[in-house]
């Protein structure tokens, strides 16, 4: 076998191995997220809902100016 064929031969095994490497680090974070229902959920619907809610406070809320002597 020529050298240039060998080389070439050994550079491609070294990219596949840095490349099947750095897949691996990837595919495991994404392996520990979880699409289910749990316990840790919280209150994620009241927080969905009161993020979606159009006017989330009265109106007095609005009312910044603050009447002080000085």
């Amino acid at each position: 076998m020529p050298s240039s064929t060998r080389n070439k031969a050994r550079f491609a095994l070294g990219l596949g191995a840095v490349v099947l490497t750095l897949s691996g680090c990837g595919s495991a974070d994404y392996l520990n997220h979880w699409d289910t229902v749990s316990f840790r959920g919280g209150n994620a619907h009241m927080a969905n809902t009161g993020i979606q809610t159009i006017e989330a406070f009265p109106r007095a809320t609005y009312n910044t100016p603050i009447d002080a002597d000085g």
